[in-house]
């Protein structure tokens, strides 16, 4: 519960790279992930509603989404939506937002009637398949 993400290779059974907020950040634990195979980015959503995006390669951070001073909400699932510019999320307040990266800003927000634990994009038919 210490805030970083890791990468684990299953073939060689070894960490290959660690992900860490930084060292001036209140680290906030870990409540989701989801891997942007297309820009090679993981998406790390967190208990303070702050979700981090890192470069696969480098571990550096290359993308920070939210504000924990306005009423934060912990990220509860999220979904990064194929080869488009969109990462959906939901958080705990039962609200789920889809977020378009490449212009950094919210496309879309949805009230939900109950809390989100899971999400799943389908890419050849273009469905979020959301759980709870």
């Amino acid at each position: 519960m210490d805030g970083t993400a890791r990468l684990w290779s299953l073939s060689k059974q070894t960490q290959s790279q660690i992900y860490v907020p930084g060292k001036s950040t209140q680290l906030s634990p870990i409540k989701t992930l989801a891997y942007d195979d297309t820009r090679r980015v993981i998406s790390v959503g967190h208990r303070d509603g702050i979700i981090r995006q890192y470069d696969r390669k480098t571990g550096k951070k290359v993308l920070e989404l939210g504000n924990p001073k306005e009423a934060p909400h912990a990220v509860q699932a999220m979904a990064v939506m194929g080869r488009t510019d969109f990462l959906a999320f939901a958080t705990d307040n039962n609200i789920m937002r889809i977020w378009d990266l490449s212009e950094d800003t919210q496309h879309s927000q949805h009230a939900l009637l109950s809390g989100v634990t899971s999400m799943l994009y389908h890419q050849s038919n273009d469905l979020l398949f959301v759980g709870n």
